[in-house]
C-alpha cells in the first residue's frame, strides 16, 4: 500500500512551530521531560523540555515542601511576636526567578555535598571518643561461628552460677526500641502498634538449644531526659546493654557517644554493649530520606556505617532491626546469648592471666 507523506510523523513535526510543541510538552510529567531531554541534543522537543515554563511549578512545589520541612518558629522580642525562619540555602533558592531546572539540580547537589560533610563530621567526632571496653568486636557472622560448637548454657552456668540474665534496652526516645520489643515478644505487626512513651516495660525471652534453656529478662527503659536519674536504678546486675539508635535520626546517633555510652560506662563499666540500628526500612522510603536530608542534612546510615560506629564505641557487635519488615528478629535472641558468652570468656581469660579492668 502506498504511504502518503502526510502520514509520516517526521514530516508532521517539521510543520509544527515551537508554540505547538510547548502545548504538547505541557502534558508531560517532570520525569517524562527528563527522559525526553536525554534523547538528543539536537531534537527540538528535547531542547524545549528544559524551558522554565515547564519547570517553574515543579520547582516552586519542591521548594514549598522543603520550607515546610525546615520551618522553625522563633520568638522575636523586637516585634513581640513569633517569626518563621528557614535555612539560608532555602532562602537563597527561593529568590530564583529563572533557570529553574538548573537551580533545582544545583540545590540537590549542594544538599548532597553538605549532607556527606555532616556525616563525615559525626564520624570524625567518633574517632576521638575513648571507650573502656577491651573485648574485640565481632561481626554477626563471626559471633555465630565462635559460638556454634560449644554449649553456651553449660559455660555460662559454670561462670555465673545462673542462667537468667538482665538485658537493659536503652537509647533515645522514639528510635523504635519499644516497638521492636513488643513486635518480637508478641509477634505483632507494624499496623498493630502506635508510639507510646515508655517509663519501664519488662519482657522475658527464652533461648533454647537442646536440653539447655537461658532466660533473658529485658528491661525497656525511658529515653527522655526527665527519667535520667530513675533509669539508672535498673542498671545494677545488668548482664548486657542493647543500645539502640535510629539509622535516620542524627540526634540518636550523636547521643550514643554524648550520652548513652558515658552513662553506661559510669554505672556499669564492665558490662558488654550490643549496638542495634533500628528502623532500617526507612532506607527504602524516598519521602522520608528526602525529608531527613533537607531538614537535618543527614542520610540513613548503611550497615557498614553502623558497624564502624559500633567498633568506635567499643561495642561487642552490631545488628539491625525493623519492626515494620521484621528484619533481624529471627536470630536476635541467639545474638544476645552469644554476646554474653564471648564476654564471659574474655573475663575468664583476664582473671587467668592476672589482667585488671582499666
Amino acid at each position: 500500500m502506498e504511504q502518503h507523506d502526510d502520514a509520516n510523523p517526521y514530516l508532521l513535526l517539521q510543520t509544527l512551530n515551537d508554540d505547538v510543541f510547548r502545548i504538547i510538552l505541557s502534558y508531560f510529567t517532570i520525569h517524562e521531560l527528563c527522559e525526553l531531554h536525554m534523547t538528543s541534543k539536537s531534537f527540538i522537543l528535547a531542547n524545549l523540555s528544559c524551558e522554565d515554563c515547564f519547570w517553574q511549578h515543579h520547582y516552586r512545589t519542591k521548594l514549598q515542601k522543603f520550607k515546610q520541612w525546615t520551618a522553625q518558629s522563633l520568638f522575636d522580642p523586637e516585634t513581640n511576636s513569633k517569626i518563621t525562619t528557614y535555612p539560608e540555602y532555602i532562602l537563597k533558592y527561593d529568590q530564583k526567578t529563572s533557570n529553574f531546572k538548573y537551580n533545582l539540580i544545583e540545590m540537590n547537589y549542594e544538599l548532597e555535598r553538605a549532607t556527606e560533610e555532616h556525616v563525615s563530621q559525626v564520624f570524625n567526632e567518633l574517632k576521638t571518643f575513648k571507650h573502656l571496653h577491651s573485648i574485640p568486636f565481632y561481626t554477626k557472622k563471626e559471633l555465630k561461628e565462635t559460638c556454634s560448637t560449644i554449649s553456651i548454657a553449660q559455660y555460662l552456668k559454670q561462670v555465673y552460677g545462673d542462667l537468667q540474665f538482665r538485658v537493659i534496652v536503652n537509647g533515645n526516645p522514639g528510635v523504635g526500641k519499644t516497638c521492636f520489643l513488643f513486635a518480637k515478644s508478641y509477634n505483632l505487626r507494624h499496623s498493630d502498634m502506635e508510639y507510646i512513651p515508655t517509663v519501664y516495660e519488662n519482657f522475658i525471652w527464652q533461648y533454647t538449644k537442646g536440653q539447655d534453656q537461658i532466660d533473658l529478662d529485658l528491661w525497656d527503659t525511658a529515653g527522655q531526659p526527665d527519667y535520667d536519674k530513675l533509669r539508672v536504678l535498673c542498671y545494677p546486675n545488668a548482664s548486657l546493654f542493647c543500645l539502640c539508635f535510629s539509622v535516620e535520626d542524627i540526634s540518636s546517633v550523636r547521643n550514643l557517644y554524648h550520652k548513652w555510652i558515658p552513662e553506661i560506662q559510669t554505672h556499669c563499666p564492665n558490662t558488654p554493649i550490643l549496638l542495634m540500628g533500628c528502623k532500617t526500612d526507612i532506607r527504602s522510603n524516598v519521602e522520608v530520606c528526602s525529608r531527613v536530608r533537607i531538614k537535618d542534612l543527614w542520610r540513613p546510615l548503611s550497615f557498614q556505617d553502623g558497624e564502624e560506629i559500633a567498633r568506635a564505641l567499643g561495642c561487642v557487635t552490631y545488628v539491625e532491626t525493623s519492626y515494620v519488615t521484621m528484619e533481624g528478629f529471627d536470630d536476635i535472641t541467639e545474638i544476645f546469648v552469644n554476646v554474653l558468652y564471648v564476654h564471659a570468656k574474655a573475663n575468664v581469660k583476664k582473671k587467668k592471666f592476672g589482667c585488671k579492668q582499666q
